[in-house]
């Protein structure tokens, strides 16, 4: 069965983290909108409707050489104007482009829009449509408001979509095969934004002269300032996955289909979840929520956790893994429970009333996190495996998996992860078989895998 094949390049604007520019299925290339957008800024570009055309179908014409096809074999376009008026410039652009018969498009007027079809191209199937949208390899970029009030070309795909965009090619699709060449390191798909970890802490140093008053006062105005910044960047990252209308992103977002995408919308829908009962409590404790925060960890974005509650929360996991690997060993019982246990995903009453975990109860928590951490290994390996992750991000990712980081220096954690992704990452594993892999290596501890 063919599979579906995520398209991205530089020399096009870079769409939402959960899309792609294009996707490619069967020997078919479909297209996420293009408008007016230069892709080093951002920005539209300035000039005429011309000019705006003309930087849209180069940043169509980008995706489709990256995707191993060109103009020459679009047999369907759709072509969005707010009038009349500006169809002669957007023409005169397309012809450019477009310069042999018969050219791709018919046009129909839609509404207080213009629509450019071609004749109808075969769709691809239902599960393939399924497949595609579950698994946000779909093309997209976001409606904006200012091409379509401006008259800019328009053919978009939000994500509620309404117009496809669909090209033909015959691009051979395959595989990577572990047989070939690895791929190189790539740093920025594999390393999400630093905005989606906690900023520096930086506490005041007490000297001699300096009061206990004066001290405690600065020690307290640093912890606020800390989580202002936390909260700070839970709103940049906010910005970068939907940004304003009109406006640009504070910053790029990760491409889309690579770890940095992946670990970006994970960590930024942990702490939107959490912002308003923290916010509520920021508010209210003020320089005091240092000392409420470690009874309620869980309610503490990511970007805001200060390094002793980090610490904290390290310790109370490798000592929740040594028990449950233990009782394991001794006990025996359902290898699903005590993997809830190691990775906290379930509630701790089970440890403290001497009861196994009913694996009814964590089953789907379990299978959920595994898949998780099953598409981060295969977008990690595609970057170039553990060699291609920052030191942070070296110890959050064991972290994730059940390794133990505590006084443990970032080249041995490299290796560690190194050999989960050489052994979860087996060729011919199915899925069932790699998440026993996964958990088998969770139970145990890495020196033994």
């Amino acid at each position: 069965m063919p599979r579906i094949e995520a398209v991205f390049t530089e020399k096009a604007p870079r769409p939402l983290p959960q899309f792609s520019q294009a996707v490619k299925y069967n020997g078919m290339v479909y297209c996420s909108g293009n408008i007016g957008l230069d892709p080093a800024t951002w920005k539209t570009v300035e000039g005429t409707v011309k000019d705006r055309t003309r930087q849209a179908l180069k940043n169509l014409s980008a995706v489709l050489d990256e995707a191993g096809s060109g103009l020459r074999n679009v047999v369907k376009m759709n072509v969005f104007l707010t009038t009349m008026d500006n169809f002669a410039a957007m023409n005169e652009a397309y012809d450019d482009f477009f310069t042999w018969d018969p050219k791709p498009n018919y046009f129909q007027l839609r509404g207080p829009k213009l629509q450019f079809r071609p004749p109808s191209l075969p769709q691809p199937t239902t599960a393939a449509n399924a497949m595609r949208h579950s698994s946000a390899l779909r093309g997209v970029l976001r409606n904006h408001p200012s091409a379509l009030s401006n008259g800019h070309i328009l053919s978009a795909c939000p994500p509620q979509p309404r117009f496809l965009l669909p090209i033909t090619t015959t691009t051979t699709l395959r595989a990577y095969s572990s047989s070939e060449k690895p791929p190189p390191l790539n740093p920025s798909a594999a390393n999400p934004p630093s905005t989606t970890r906690p900023p520096p802490l930086n506490l005041p140093n007490r000297t001699p002269e300096t009061s206990t008053f004066s001290h405690l006062f600065a020690t307290g105005k640093a912890y606020f300032t800390f989580y202002k910044t936390g909260l700070r960047q839970i709103y940049t990252n906010t910005r970068v996955f939907w940004p304003p209308q009109g406006g640009s992103p504070p910053f790029p977002p990760p491409a889309p289909n690579t770890r940095a995408a992946l670990q970006f919308r994970a960590r930024w829908r942990h702490d939107i979840t959490r912002l308003p009962q923290f916010g509520l409590i920021l508010l209210v404790c003020g320089e005091f929520t240092p000392f409420i925060v470690p009874f309620i960890p869980g309610v503490v974005p990511l970007t805001c956790r200060i390094p002793a509650q980090v610490g904290q929360l390290l310790r109370k996991g490798e000592g929740r893994r040594k028990l449950a690997r233990e009782e394991r060993r001794n006990k025996g019982g359902s290898v699903v429970g005590y993997t809830a246990r190691a990775l906290g995903l379930c509630s701790s009453v089970w440890e403290r009333v001497g009861l196994g975990v009913p694996e009814a109860l964590v089953a789907g928590r379990v299978n959920s996190r595994l898949r998780f951490l099953a598409e981060d290994d295969r977008l990690l390996m595609e970057a170039g495996g553990a060699r291609a992750l920052e030191g942070e991000e070296v110890r959050l990712a064991c972290v994730e998996r059940g390794i133990n980081v505590l006084e443990r220096d970032d080249k041995t954690l490299r290796g560690v992860l190194h050999r989960w992704l050489s052994i979860v990452g087996r060729k011919g594993l199915s899925e069932d078989e790699r998440q026993g892999k996964m958990m088998e290596l969770i139970l145990t501890e890495d020196k033994d895998w």
